[in-house]
Order: structure tokens, then C-alpha cells, then sequence
């Protein structure tokens, strides 16, 4: 599954698992119906940062979680470029965190403009400011969908922990993981989630994550957590 991951995130693509065989046929011709739906190539995202700041962190979170990181691609002293791949009729959620260096209390800077590239021209652009404060309540507050990415991220972390626990037969640390993973799902709303473990799992309370091991679990359903783990949709938090 890494290998998947590692070839989606280098073709700003997505991956799954079929299941079952006897549908790989409808699976194959819904692949090639999204690929035709594909109106817009060549999208990209620019990431200027001043001079002393560095991204830190460059995710896209929706509709596929994928580490775009380190696939960036110098364009300038201060910008890199991020590929994305061909679009269609669609929206996609980007998660950004820039390391930028100390400030004085009031002061603020434009910490990152971020350039929406399609053909490799200017479309829009987004600007992300910092500003310096002493109010708690202000430094410790979090926007509701960086909180939503960040658990996002959190999750798929949990999962994937679960399942390379589950492989090489340490059941604890996987029974424990999954609680944790359904708890998470829970609170966030993400039934499908709560769905897809409930096939290696015996949930007594989902709200705890209060789990137990199964008797047998069935290698494929470990696969289909493990891949759709990365899945996320807009849920309300």
C-alpha cells in the first residue's frame, strides 16, 4: 500500500482497492469515465514565502489525504510549485503551514501568497497573513476547517499505526489504535470510517472506543480500511 501511496502522491492521483474481481470491470470503467471528465490540465499551486520563511507542511486533505511536500519544485529564490494534476467539476482542500521567524507582539507580515496555476498561468491567489499576539485566547484558537484537516491527518495516522501493528501479530497495540481511530471517527462524524472498522474490530461503544479484537479478520477488509483510510469528505465538526 505505501508503493500506492507513493505512485498517487507523484501523479497527484488517487487509489483503491477492489474488493471483489468479479467487479473489476465497472471499477475500470468509472476509472476511465472520471479520467475523460477531466477538463482542466496542468493545475498547479505557487507557494511564495518571504524571505527568513519556509513551508513547512503542504498537504492536499480533500478529497484524498496526499503529502504534496516533497514533490515541490523550485521556480524561484522564494516560491516553489506544487503539481495537482488534471481537474474536472470539482473542489479540492489544501492544508499549508509556514515556519516563519520571531515577531514582536501587534507586528504582522504576509506570510505566504499562494498562486493558482492552469497552464502554467496566474488564475487566483490567495494571501496568508501572520500576526503576532499575546492573547491566549487568540494563539491557542483554531480555524474549524484546519481543525477538521488536522484531525483528518491525525486519523489516517492512528489507522495506519493499527494496521502495521495488526501485520506483524502485536493484537494490543492494533485493538488499541482502532479504539482510538473509531473514537476520533465518531466525534468527527465520519460514519464510513466507523463502518470500515467495524470489519476488523468488535466496537462495544463507539463513542469511547471501546473495542475488542476479532476472532478473524479477513486480510482483504484490513486492506480496505488501509487504502480508504486516506478518504475523507467534508463532515460537519
Amino acid at each position: 500500500m505505501s508503493d500506492l501511496r507513493k505512485i498517487a502522491t507523484a501523479l497527484s492521483g488517487t487509489y483503491d482497492i477492489v474488493a471483489d474481481a468479479s467487479g473489476l470491470s465497472a471499477d475500470f470503467a468509472s476509472m476511465m469515465q472520471a479520467s475523460l471528465r477531466k477538463q482542466v490540465a496542468e493545475v498547479g499551486l505557487r507557494v511564495w514565502t518571504p524571505q527568513g520563511a519556509e513551508v513547512v507542511t503542504f498537504k492536499q486533505m480533500e478529497p484524498i489525504l496526499l503529502d504534496l511536500s516533497t514533490t515541490r519544485t523550485e521556480s524561484g529564490p522564494l516560491t516553489g510549485d506544487y503539481a495537482t494534476g488534471s481537474w474536472g467539476d470539482e473542489s479540492r482542500d489544501y492544508f499549508l503551514s509556514v515556519r516563519v521567524p520571531k515577531g514582536a507582539v501587534d507586528d504582522e507580515m504576509l506570510a505566504a501568497r499562494v498562486t493558482l496555476l492552469v497552464g502554467g498561468e496566474p488564475a487566483s491567489q490567495a494571501l496568508v497573513r501572520a500576526v503576532w499576539t499575546d492573547d491566549t485566547a487568540k494563539s491557542t484558537r483554531i480555524d474549524r476547517r484546519v481543525a477538521g484537516a488536522m484531525g483528518e491527518t491525525e486519523l489516517a495516522d492512528v489507522i495506519q499505526e493499527g494496521i502495521d501493528a495488526h501485520r506483524v501479530g502485536d493484537i494490543e497495540t492494533a485493538t488499541d489504535r482502532f479504539g482510538r481511530a473509531v473514537r476520533m471517527a465518531t466525534e468527527s462524524g465520519n460514519d464510513e470510517t466507523v463502518d470500515r472498522l467495524a470489519k476488523v474490530v468488535e466496537i462495544e461503544d463507539a463513542a469511547t472506543g471501546r473495542v475488542r479484537p476479532k476472532s478473524k479478520v479477513e486480510d482483504v477488509d484490513v486492506m480496505i480500511v488501509e487504502t480508504r483510510s486516506t478518504r475523507t469528505s467534508r463532515t460537519n465538526r
